[in-house]
């Protein structure tokens, strides 16, 4: 909008009733009216004019560069766009990290914002002579040593000199001193036999290898390098002979040699001992030897030993040993008869086909004829006879066997099945022991029973070691007697261990009741019937649980036997045990 030309005169105050500058000319309410203006307006370059519109993008200060055009847009330039923000720097970002140095009053930076530097060089008389407090940034120097210092805040601190020399700087992991040691250790990797000869421009690979390659080759070379002026000469070899000489000589002396030869005849005769036999020499003269060694017209007298060809039969003549043909047996002239020789093995003498007795008479003879028996009987043969006789109390218990094969149960040999033993008392007759015999019918003592497996209690269990049924009759008549014989031991306790042998349900008999272990305690005894209705007790011990040894004596009335025999163990400490380790019982009639 434009103002209208002229002046006007009023009375009174002049007010404006709307928002804005005085002179329209400084505001326009939107972008358009600022396109709007024209001449009459009176717009210069360079007047600023203040925007505002709805577009937040238009709002903002414009400034006319062409006052002959105000209706284009490019005739107006909105301040600020014509400035480089990205090139502006803030005051905030003044002396910092990532920031701008800036000057100070002198127009120079500020030592504080540069990096470690110096900035002077103090010479003082000595140590003493520097300053109290020194300043960072700066060298000092003492005159009297001519060492240089730096100041670290609260000392002064030496800045080491240069070393002078590879001699005071320590080495390193990696960039090692270049020493003679390192040389000579330095090993000769890639180091192969060469030809030629070394020359100064070779590496020390090349020269080694040359030098190697010579040494490889040395024996063929010099085997290969030819006896040139060689002649066959006399006289002994010295030390002051050369290569050519010391052989000449030595082929001298083989040539001559060659007419040192003995003659078969030489040879046989044995006289000549200026001559040297070859080896054809040497075996030919054995041969003849050997020929000469059957047709001896005289024999060495006794009792030098000689041998004669194998399978003569020599005169009557001491010391002759020979191999004689029919079984290979060694034998020898001995008197006026022919003996075997024992030799390392295969001796003729003692051929057989089981293991045997070697014995001698009292002439010194030598014989293998008894066979070596096992003392426990286990050929099927045997013990087929031994289980199919017959014993009873008609024949004593004792029985003749016919081992099947012609074989035979030797005297002192036994077998045991079950219960019952049988013993060879002679060759082929054999004793019964065990259950199946009538203790009462029969007038020899008898071993009813044994055994000796260790049996141990288990807690405070009460433990039947062995049990044993006692044949019919037994202790039935008076003078019979039973005699029992029975080894225990027991651990350490505080309560008791018990120990007795039970016979059906009398006894105990042989009791043990102990609080103090033992190593091993021995119970033995006899049950003597002595009337129709008592027996006698005896019972002795050997052992620890109590001092020493003893023996107590009793009689029982109304005894009985019940048959089954038993060995009772108890302990009353499940920490502790009883163990037993063997039992007899042995059955004498009267």
């Amino acid at each position: 909008m434009a103002r209208e030309l002229g002046s006007f005169s009023f009375s009174g105050n002049f007010e404006v009733a709307k928002k804005g500058a005085l002179d329209a000319r400084t505001y326009c309410p939107s972008y358009a009216d600022l396109l709007a203006f024209t001449a009459a307006n009176f717009i210069y370059n360079g007047h600023v004019v203040s925007v505002w519109d709805t577009d937040p993008a238009r709002r903002g200060l414009y400034r006319c560069i062409n006052e002959n055009a105000l209706s284009n847009p490019a005739s107006w330039q909105k301040v600020g766009d014509d400035v480089d923000l990205s090139e502006v720097e803030k005051l905030t970002n003044r002396n910092i990290a990532n920031g701008y140095a800036g000057l100070d009053a002198s127009g120079l930076l500020p030592s504080s914002i540069l990096p470690s530097y110096v900035d002077d060089v103090i010479e003082r008389a000595s140590l003493a002579a520097m300053p109290a407090t020194g300043e960072t940034g700066k060298i000092y120097v003492t005159l009297d040593s001519n060492k240089t210092y730096r100041w670290s805040g609260s000392t002064y601190i030496e800045i080491s000199a240069s070393p002078g020399s590879t001699d005071a700087i320590p080495e390193g992991s990696l960039n090692l001193y270049h020493t003679a040691a390192r040389v000579a250790a330095t090993p000769l990797t890639g180091l192969a036999a060469g030809t030629g000869t070394p020359v100064a421009s070779d590496t020390v690979l090349t020269g080694f290898g040359k030098v190697l390659g010579f040494i490889n080759n040395i024996a063929a070379t010099i085997r290969g390098t030819a006896l040139t002026g060689f002649s066959a000469t006399t006289g002994a070899v010295t030390a002051s002979d050369t290569v050519l000489s010391a052989p000449g000589k030595l082929q001298g002396q083989v040539t001559a040699l060659q007419g040192n030869i003995p003659t078969t005849a030489e040879m046989q005769a044995g006289t000549d001992n200026a001559k040297f036999a070859t080896a054809s020499r040497v075996a030919t003269w054995w041969a003849w030897v050997k020929t000469q060694a059957q047709v001896f017209t005289a024999r060495v007298s006794a009792p030098v030993v000689k041998l004669v060809p194998q399978g003569t039969t020599p005169a009557s003549s001491d010391g002759d040993i020979w191999m004689e043909n029919t079984n290979s047996r060694p034998r020898m002239q001995k008197g006026g008869q022919v003996v075997d020789v024992l030799t390392s093995a295969d001796n003729y003498l003692f051929v057989g086909a089981s293991p045997r007795l070697v014995q001698t008479n009292a002439l010194g003879d030598l014989s293998a004829t008894q066979e070596i028996a096992e003392g426990f009987v286990t050929d099927t043969d045997v013990i087929s006879a031994i289980t199919s006789a017959s014993f009873n109390a008609a024949n004593n218990y004792t029985a003749n066997v016919s081992p099947l094969n012609s074989k035979t149960l030797y005297q002192g040999q036994w077998y045991k099945n079950g219960a019952d033993m049988y013993f060879a008392v002679d060759d082929n007759s054999v004793y019964k022991f065990g259950s199946g015999n009538s203790a009462g019918s029969s007038k020899q003592p008898a071993t009813l029973f044994q055994a000796f497996d260790e049996i141990t209690t288990s807690g405070t269990a009460i433990t039947t070691a062995y049990s044993y049924t006692l044949p019919a009759n037994t202790l039935a008549e008076n003078g019979n007697v039973l005699e029992y014989d029975f080894v225990v031991s027991c651990g350490f306790g505080p309560s008791d261990r018990i120990v007795y042998l039970s016979i059906g349900g009398w006894g105990p008999i042989g009791v043990m009741n102990a609080t103090s272990p033992s190593a091993v305690t021995r119970f033995q005894g006899s049950i003597i019937r002595i009337s129709e209705s008592k027996v006698r007790v005896i019972s002795c011990y050997t052992g620890s649980y109590i001092s020493g040894a003893g023996c107590y004596e009793y009689d029982a009335f109304d005894f009985t036997v019940d048959n089954p025999v038993g060995l009772v163990l108890e302990s009353k400490d499940a920490s502790s045990y009883v163990k037993a380790l063997g039992l007899r019982l042995i059955y004498k009639p009267e």
